[in-house]
């Protein structure tokens, strides 16, 4: 991401209707025999671990920005 500042800004932007994100689906880290979010995965025990360094689209607070915009609608 070479400006995480914009994202901050086009989310708090109360003229932005809509956010949008594309997740491969490595990218959910889901069990492929169960479905269940893997909590054991590398990156999330990282993002866990270290929250100032995410490596995972759930670990950045970027994106719980995204998720408390959206539930303020």
């Amino acid at each position: 991401m070479e400006n995480p500042e914009a994202i901050l800004s086009a989310i708090a932007d109360k003229h932005i209707r809509i956010i949008t994100l594309t997740i491969t689906e490595g990218g959910y880290n889901l069990d492929k025999s169960t479905g269940e979010f893997m909590t054991d995965h590398p990156t999330v025990k990282h993002d866990l671990q270290n929250p100032h360094t995410p490596q995972t689209v759930y670990g950045d607070a970027r994106f719980r920005k995204i998720k408390v915009r959206i539930d303020s609608l």
